[in-house]
C-alpha cells in the first residue's frame, strides 16, 4: 500500500485525537466557540486551527 492511500486515514485519526480537546475548549472560552462557528459556517478555512497559540491550549487542555 502506498502512502498517499493513508493519508486520508492519517487525517481522521489526527481528527479524532484533535476535536474533543477543542470541543472541550469551545465550552470554556468564548473566543474558539466563535472561532469554530466561523470556521464551520466557511467564513473562515479550517486552517485557523494551525495557529500555534490555539494548539497550546488545545494540548494544554488534552493533559
Amino acid at each position: 500500500m502506498r502512502w498517499a492511500a493513508l493519508i486520508p486515514f492519517r487525517n481522521a485519526i489526527l481528527g479524532f485525537l484533535f476535536i474533543p480537546p477543542l470541543l472541550r475548549l469551545a465550552v470554556q472560552d468564548p473566543e474558539v466557540h466563535k472561532l469554530m462557528t466561523e470556521v464551520q459556517q466557511l467564513l473562515k478555512p479550517p486552517s485557523v486551527y494551525n495557529d500555534l497559540d490555539l494548539r497550546r491550549r488545545i494540548a494544554q487542555v488534552m493533559t
